[in-house]
């Protein structure tokens, strides 16, 4: 998209940078304070799904991203932890 001045598409809020940038709704900017708020009101969740309740090394694996190593890293990536 960034190459096309004329595209538009649906992209996270963590891929936004000088180069793509999300639109204004009713004069709110697309960060993640807004979106977290509610205040901008395009924003989507992210499920991990399994088969069953999580054992191993992906119980470990969710329970480090929903832990507060995990929500900093997901933060620093440019995207909303749940914390």
């Amino acid at each position: 998209m960034a190459q096309d001045p004329q595209a538009i598409g649906y992209v996270s809020i963590g891929h936004l940078d000088a180069g793509l940038k999300a639109l204004a709704l009713d004069g709110v900017e697309p960060s993640q304070d807004n979106a977290l708020t509610g205040r901008y009101p395009v924003v989507r969740k992210l499920y991990m799904n399994t088969k069953g309740e999580p054992a191993g090394l992906v119980k470990a694996f969710i329970d480090y991203i929903l832990g507060e190593q995990g929500a900093e890293l997901v933060r620093n990536s440019g995207y909303l932890a749940l914390k």
